[in-house]
């Protein structure tokens, strides 16, 4: 981290906070740096060569002007500047409070001075500096620094996504093309647009997981019909991601239909499986999901006609429609011993619409 420098993270309430200090390295009487970066996977990143900017929703609580954001491991072409320890493409980026940033990805730079992070030659000026097609469909891996300057790093990153990118020519998709890994247990395909944004979400919350889904599959299909994820759920604490956010979610639908509930729907054939709270109060509902980390619904709750059989020698649940929807994980709890334990994935659809 460069001398008396340091920083931590934690990932709380759905955002990354990346905090420390950048002093001065004594033997160089000059700034050293702080970095978070993301861990080596086996799986790649999501394809952004049609895209034109690297976006991030942040919230900065100091003032601090040293802030930088990287990808990959390429190497400064020769004569173009940089240094030793120099990998990946850089540019620097502003903060003011809480905003939404975005980083044209012609203004990163492979070739930056590895002491204060500056870029010594732009893209502008030098293509070979410039992130490539090959690099862009898979970066790799992603950096935060603070770095050059001097200051107290306090930063939340509530996500970072890419921006600009071309409209794919998506094809209407039949069952039998459906990308699993193993039996495709589900009736349908996974309706577009499902609840809490979980469409969106699913496209890069799959890399989360820590194996690799069928190529093309998004969340919802590996976790709700790929036979070969029966044993597996969606990310821990998904719901509570800010792009998510569940229970600020439920209390919307809630003011808007004057209900004291949310029903929750099959993401394939729109069966309605769930409601909540019933029961028990909605903070208690909200304490049993965050004690689990995954929705938790207990017996009133339930709309057993909808739920199939739990497979035999396991607690794996499924819908009447094949989808599979989480495990049966009984407790002695204030509302019975019933507990389904449910990837909010699977529960994100519409109602069924009827002829």
């Amino acid at each position: 981290m460069g001398g008396q420098s340091f920083a931590d993270f934690v990932i709380e309430d759905g955002a990354l906070k990346f905090t420390g200090e950048v002093v001065d390295v004594p033997s160089l009487q000059a700034p050293g740096f702080v970095k978070v970066a993301t861990s080596d996977r086996d799986v790649g990143f999501p394809d952004i060569s049609s895209c034109t900017s690297l976006g991030l929703t942040v919230r900065a609580t100091d003032n601090y002007d040293g802030y930088r954001l990287a990808f990959g491991n390429a190497r400064p072409p020769a004569g173009t500047g940089g240094g030793f320890f120099t990998s990946g493409h850089k540019s620097i980026f502003f903060v003011n409070e809480s905003t939404t940033v975005q980083v044209p990805l012609n203004q990163f730079s492979s070739a930056w001075n590895d002491g204060t992070g500056d870029i010594e030659t732009e893209c502008a000026d030098d293509e070979r500096v410039c992130p490539t097609e090959a690099i862009l469909q898979d970066i790799g891996n992603i950096q935060l620094w603070g770095e050059g300057r001097g200051g107290v790093v306090n930063l939340e990153v509530e996500r970072i996504f890419a921006s600009g990118c071309a409209e794919a020519k998506i094809q209407p998709r039949r069952l039998q093309n459906f990308p699993t890994l193993g039996e495709n247990l589900c009736t349908g395909d996974i309706q577009e647009n499902l609840a809490f944004n979980l469409s969106v979400v699913g496209v890069d919350a799959v890399y989360d997981l820590p194996y690799p889904v069928a190529p093309g599959a998004t969340l919802a299909e590996a976790i709700c019909c790929d036979q070969a994820f029966e044993p597996f759920a969606e990310p821990r604490e998904l719901y509570a991601r800010g792009d998510v956010n569940l229970f600020a979610e439920m209390k919307k639908i809630m003011a808007e239909t004057g209900l004291p509930y949310v029903t929750f729907y099959d993401s394939v054939c729109g069966l309605p499986l769930y409601r909540a709270p019933v029961g028990r109060t909605f903070e208690e509902f909200e304490e049993d999901t965050i004690e689990h980390f995954w929705p938790s619904f207990r017996k009133e709750e339930i709309f057993y006609e909808n739920i199939g059989p739990i497979r035999e020698g396991t607690d794996y649940l499924f819908s009447t429609c094949g989808t599979h929807l989480g495990s049966d994980l009984p407790e002695e709890s204030p509302w019975g011993v019933e507990r389904h334990c449910i990837d909010l994935t699977c529960i994100a659809g519409s109602p069924l619409k009827m002829a």
